[in-house]
């Protein structure tokens, strides 16, 4: 790392730290009402629920992804090529081979690269990138069945709630919240 890129690491570290950004202390209601007319649940629901189409059975090309949120809506969920089982709400915090949970705290204070933590960060974090949801909402639009959109509805708002930034396992790599957030898009 180049002296100028550990100048500036260090400056963000320091203002993260002095001056955190205003929206570093928002919790999920509250920035979903500041950043969304209505809040974040409502902009979702108004641009998913009201497109379904109805009445039409889903193309055949299609069937395996409502099957595969008929699964979801069951607590059946596919890991890594391993069938798991998914509470509702999920426990985001839970390793879902392992049934291990990371434990609460800062982000910044969790190791992620220890495997010895409930069977490592890969799989909770797996679950954390919340890839199920674009299922849910695909089934929603192509069935019409308002239990898939409602599903989707509640688990994001279930796991913004459960953990907020710079807390739990969900937050300690850059990388996974930009996966969240190009999944939950």
């Amino acid at each position: 790392m180049s002296a100028a890129e550990v100048a500036h690491r260090a400056r963000i570290a320091l203002r993260d730290r002095f001056a955190a950004p205003a929206y570093a202390s928002w919790a999920p209601g509250p920035a979903g009402e500041r950043l969304y007319e209505g809040g974040a649940t409502n902009a979702l629901a108004s641009s998913l629920l009201p497109r379904w189409v109805r009445g039409l059975e889903p193309a055949e090309e299609f069937a395996p992804a409502v099957a595969a949120a008929r699964g979801v809506l069951d607590g059946r969920w596919s890991l890594f090529g391993h069938e798991v089982r998914l509470e509702n709400p999920p426990r985001w915090r839970r390793n879902p081979l392992t049934g291990a949970e990371w434990p609460e705290g800062r982000s910044a204070a969790l190791d992620y690269r220890r495997a010895d933590v409930a069977g490592g960060a890969k799989l909770t974090w797996e679950l954390g990138r919340l890839t199920m949801l674009p299922t849910l909402a695909l089934a929603a639009r192509l069935t019409g069945e308002r239990e898939f959109a409602e599903r989707a509805l509640a688990w994001l708002a279930d796991f913004t709630e459960r953990n907020p930034l710079g807390h739990g396992i969900h937050h300690t790599s850059g990388i996974e919240m930009a996966l969240r957030v190009l999944t939950a898009s």
